[in-house]
């Protein structure tokens, strides 16, 4: 079966075009705006309606992982329209030439606020950063414009490891400290916990969700646990061997509001779906 990723330079996006090919004998090509010497990756903007549907229309794909997305938020309406026509231009040329299924990348983080854990996909939505707002829109386009036409996945994820990734997020930043041997410092409220998902996790659904037909919606993809950045810290240094120490100046503050709890009860309902990675074996896959 041929199978799309779009952003496949990103690190959703990177990691699943790999891991789909050698794990699950998927027939992968990536693209992105960016161009590669990597087999099967081809330079496509998808802001460009008339390029998308001719790209989808010569390669004729059975699944399409549209992973591409704007994150850099310094012009926000920019990001905003980006994100929203790369989802239309996708859509519609997946529309055109008898894609199978869509299999879209969202965040979980587009519920906002936490009112209520674990956090389920019947949770409400309010998106406090112009690219979570993006992204529920995506979703809410997908499922408006798929029905009837093409099986759609909303997935919606949490903070994604996998290899390769960029120092802007609390994981990376902190391997990368700990592998130096550097101390470590933590601010911020120390109740809040973050969840890990191993990019294998995700490809993992995405095999399961392909080999059952009929079945459309929005589903939850995220590990078992989540980690407080004390439990995170403490954890990477055990596993690195690391001679860093961990400079606490958390606040206590005994709030729920950041306990990103999460339930994938309907992925395995569906699908199947159980995480197999905890927060060691990722750190492994990482440092091997």
């Amino acid at each position: 079966m041929k199978c799309l990723v779009t952003g496949a330079n990103g690190v959703v996006g990177g990691n699943l075009f790999r891991l789909l090919a050698e794990n699950y004998g998927f027939d992968v090509y990536g693209c992105s705006r960016t161009s590669s010497e990597e087999s099967g990756f081809f330079s496509v903007d998808l802001t460009n309606k008339a390029a998308v549907l001719n790209f989808f229309l010569e390669n004729s794909f059975d699944y399409v992982v549209h992973c591409a997305a704007d994150i850099n938020g310094d012009d926000c309406f920019e990001l905003f329209r980006n994100n929203i026509a790369s989802t239309i231009n996708v859509v519609e040329a997946s529309v055109a030439s008898g894609v199978k299924k869509i299999f879209h990348t969202s965040s979980v983080p587009v519920v906002g606020n936490i009112i209520q854990t674990p956090i389920d996909e019947g949770h409400p939505t309010n998106p406090l950063t112009g690219y979570h707002l993006s992204k529920l829109h995506s979703e809410q386009i997908i499922e408006l414009y798929c029905k009837g036409r093409v099986e759609f996945i909303n997935m919606r994820i949490p903070s994604p490891v996998g290899l390769n990734m960029p120092l802007r997020s609390v994981f990376p930043i902190f391997m990368a400290k700990l592998r130096n041997n550097e101390n470590v410092t933590l601010t911020g409220d120390a109740c809040r916990k973050q969840n890990f998902l191993d990019m294998r996790d995700l490809a993992s659904f995405i095999h399961k969700a392909s080999l059952v037909d009929g079945k459309s919606g929005l589903f939850i993809v995220a590990a078992v646990n989540s980690y407080s950045n004390m439990e995170l810290a403490q954890t990477l240094i055990a596993k690195i061997g690391s001679k860093s120490k961990i400079i606490n100046q958390m606040v206590e503050t005994g709030s729920r509001s950041q306990i990103w709890e999460l339930s994938t009860q309907k992925a395995y309902n569906h699908f199947g779906y159980v995480s197999e990675y905890n927060l060691d074996d990722t750190i492994d896959w990482l440092l091997e």
